[in-house]
């Protein structure tokens, strides 16, 4: 299939001069096998944005906008209502839009804009999430913003029940099997502990790691984290929310060429107020983590790319937590180890 969608769509003799990015390729093709295949729903999540982004050339029957936070300022806008302004680009004329929560200033900015196309959007609060999710909660998709992403999804199927109804028994057994990995996901180990590993990749998905921790926190109880982080991401902001549940850190090397290196991480939490005295770099963070955790309480952070690694290093697909050994590479198949560049 892959092979037909090349010759189909890339045959063209604009396709010298327009070279499409591997993501554009990718949803071209998506959108070719999602027809071919006759599949009654499709799911399409935005690579960056939502204004400019390959996936908005469709007219959806829901746009759904998750929470916002401060992240790849370069392309989409250094403030949250600019970031905002990218993201409102799905909302369309006639079609029914959902947010998650959102402060005063995002929320203006994404009202303004279904008002300028002619719809609606309505934004989650704390009452309905809970009223969605009391029952529903799956136990592999701990925190709260998990809790906000899954009444997104529940409250988009209760809209688009009169054109794809969906029995009650169906939701249970399909939020039950509901599995995202490397998102506080607890990993048993081969030495009998476990480990926390979570993707948190920015600052707001480091504050839901902290507010997680806190809530399941014990007395004084401490961590050690393990940390890899890309080269443009605030390492200021992504490692001070830390500090107060830390009695050390390890700071690793990401695989990836926007990876930044460990000594540069070290150097800027060194230079911040209340930053551990245990602090140290790994080229194995794997290792480092097993050794760990035969005395700390360890948790591995910063990038889905570190993630990825980590699992990877530990023979340990992303789809199941009970440390299976994988059969199949897979992880070219996902985020974890996604391509980069054009097309070829």
């Amino acid at each position: 299939m892959i092979a037909e969608a090349i010759e189909t769509h890339w045959s063209h003799p604009d396709y010298a001069e327009r070279k499409p990015t591997f993501f554009e390729a990718t949803t071209v093709m998506a959108l070719h096998a999602f027809q071919t295949g006759q599949c009654r729903i499709n799911i399409m999540e935005t690579g960056l944005g939502g204004r400019l982004d390959a996936t908005n050339i469709i007219t959806p029957l829901a746009s759904i906008i998750t929470s916002i936070g401060l992240d790849h300022q370069k392309w989409l806008g250094n403030t949250l209502p600019e970031i905002a302004g990218e993201k409102a680009g799905i909302i369309k004329a006639g079609v029914p839009a959902i947010s998650a929560p959102a402060s005063p200033e995002v929320r203006h900015v994404l009202e303004s804009k279904a008002m300028d196309v002619g719809t609606t959007i309505d934004f989650l609060d704390e009452e309905e999430i809970q009223t969605l999710t009391q029952h529903l909660q799956p136990a592999k998709m701990p925190g709260h913003h998990q809790r906000i992403n899954l009444a997104l999804a529940l409250k988009s199927v209760d809209i688009l029940q009169s054109k794809f109804p969906v029995s009650k028994k169906d939701l249970e057994t399909g939020v039950d099997r509901t599995f995202w990995p490397a998102r506080l996901q607890t990993i048993a180990l081969p030495n009998g502990r476990e480990f926390l590993l979570d993707g948190a990749h920015n600052p707001e998905g480091i504050e839901a790691l902290v507010r997680y921790l806190h809530s399941c926190r014990s007395d004084s109880q401490r961590w050690t984290f393990v940390v890899g982080l890309l080269s443009d991401r605030p390492m200021d902001k992504m490692l001070a929310p830390l500090f107060p549940l830390a009695d050390g850190f390890v700071f690793c090397p990401v695989h990836s060429e926007r990876g930044c290196h460990p000594d540069e991480v070290m150097e800027c939490a060194l230079g911040m107020p209340g930053c551990p005295a245990d602090i140290s770099i790994s080229d194995d963070p794997a290792r480092t983590i097993i050794e760990l955790s035969l005395t700390k309480n360890v948790v591995a952070a910063g990038s889905l790319h570190f993630a990825g690694g980590i699992l990877k290093s530990l023979n340990m697909s992303p789809f199941q937590s009970d440390g299976a050994p994988l059969e199949n590479d897979r992880y070219d198949l996902n985020e974890f180890m996604g391509a980069s560049g054009r097309f070829p």
